[in-house]
């Protein structure tokens, strides 16, 4: 297995934790947070039909400028957009 493969429930894990949102292209939205073992990833999530709901298009580790607003936004208590 690649080391850089995300699974499903990485996926999952960082949906349910304290992740970091920003507005990316055609109104999706891109989703940085740790995994229960620490591992962050960026989440790429598409506008389903139904207003307000969201599905995960793809999903990489992420990178060390998104690391590191992440940890900002973490220091400071803010919220993101």
């Amino acid at each position: 297995m690649l080391e850089s493969a995300v699974i499903p429930d990485e996926v999952e894990q960082v949906c349910q934790g304290q992740p970091m949102f920003s507005e990316t292209y055609g109104d999706r939205l891109r989703m940085v947070g740790p995994t229960r073992r620490r591992r962050m990833l960026t989440v790429i999530l598409a506008p389903k039909e139904a207003e307000g709901f969201y599905y995960p298009v793809t999903a990489r580790p992420a990178s060390r400028k998104e690391r590191q607003r992440y940890q900002e936004l973490l220091l400071k208590g803010g919220e993101s957009t």
